[in-house]
């Protein structure tokens, strides 16, 4: 066809770029699988005669943002995080690096209505290597983005829904780990936080964390963020704001005396602001080795882990009510124990004393 040609890239890929003269301008070459998802000479075709359309109207067919595959996920995207349904700094955050890395060059030029089965399919054999949650994720991005396009009738079947779940394994219990009790390694590991040395720089303010993260059994992640405006020294109290809890809820929780002369001393910003979210693991590791905590086949306990110890332990050691001890954690409760059970900050703070007495003991 006329000023259409068709061109094998370098990496197989087929592009079908066409150049054109309308109304008397001549226009340069366009790559038209890029810009409009075309991949034969026909579609390519049939979307020259529509740009011409637009171009009668007054309207500039190549500026003009094409609803492609980039466009509804950046849509879904920026939804999901005004609505807090994602996390921005933790699901959000994965599922656009997800994206970017496999999905947006691959596929993400392309109208949904083009997009079939195999264009999926070819997606999870290049994560033959990753792991199962890393090929779910395709699914669960691309699912609800086609689940709404067929709402609207741009589309007449969603692929991503015949996508297989990956089955993931579960996380080890922490008693296929070791054969020493949930006390015996949490004792050891608030005694190994005063045997931990780091740098001078970091001393005080990893030995406060590291206890913090003991000791209260809060996610990781979530304590990085505190600030010394969530702080309240004179009730002894820690206010996690909702904007960095996985609930969306403000979690209280009190202080452990470990930490508060440290505390005292920040004056504004981060509780911890020289701790990386990245680093977390690797100083809980070398915390672990120092512990001499009697691990099975090389096994490791991680800082997630804090929170089944600590919760393990209020229930079988400190006699607590195991309801009670979930709320210590701030799990989400189910719609009915939500409406009905309504714990007092006073007794989180009865049972964490508890706890923390038989830890220090």
């Amino acid at each position: 066809m006329k000023g259409i040609t068709k061109k094998t890239l370098s990496n197989g890929e087929i592009a079908i770029y066409v150049r054109f003269k309308y109304l008397g301008k001549i226009y340069p070459v366009k790559n038209f699988t890029k810009l409009f998802g075309c991949e034969t000479a026909t579609k390519a075709k049939e979307k020259l005669n529509e740009v011409k359309r637009l171009i009668s109207l007054g309207e500039d067919p190549f500026t003009t943002k094409t609803k492609d595959l980039n466009f509804y996920f950046w849509e879904n995207y920026n939804t999901n995080v005004k609505n807090k349904t994602w996390r921005e700094d933790t699901t959000a955050k994965n599922y656009k690096n997800y994206y970017k890395a496999n999905i947006e060059k691959k596929i993400g030029h392309k109208k949904l209505s083009n997009i079939t089965f195999k264009d999926l399919d070819d997606i999870l054999n290049s994560l033959s290597h990753t792991k199962g949650t890393s090929k779910n994720t395709l699914k669960k991005i691309m699912n609800p983005i086609f689940k709404k396009a067929l709402q609207r009738g741009e589309v007449n079947t969603n692929p991503a829904e015949y996508l297989e779940r990956v089955k993931v394994d579960k996380k080890e219990r922490i008693t296929k780990r070791s054969l020493e009790s949930n006390l015996s390694i949490v004792k050891k590991l608030y005694i190994g936080i005063g045997k931990y040395k780091p740098k001078q720089s970091l001393k005080s303010e990893l030995n406060a964390y590291l206890y913090l993260l003991l000791l209260s059994s809060h996610r990781y992640g979530e304590l990085l963020k505190l600030t010394t405006n969530d702080l309240y020294i004179d009730k002894n109290m820690i206010v996690s704001p909702s904007n960095i809890t996985k609930t969306n809820e403000d979690y209280h929780f009190p202080i452990p005396n470990e930490c508060i002369e440290y505390f005292k001393n920040i004056e504004s910003g981060l509780l911890f602001p020289n701790l990386r979210y990245s680093s977390v693991a690797d100083y809980f590791k070398k915390l672990v080795s120092l512990s001499n905590i009697d691990l099975l086949n090389n096994k490791s306990l991680t800082p997630h882990d804090t929170r089944s110890l600590m919760f393990n332990i209020m229930i079988k050691e400190c006699k607590i009510d195991s309801m009670l001890a979930d709320y210590c954690l701030d799990h989400s409760q189910n719609a009915i124990v939500e409406h009905y059970l309504d714990f007092e900050y006073q007794d989180k703070i009865e049972a964490y004393n508890k706890y923390w007495k038989l830890i220090r003991s």
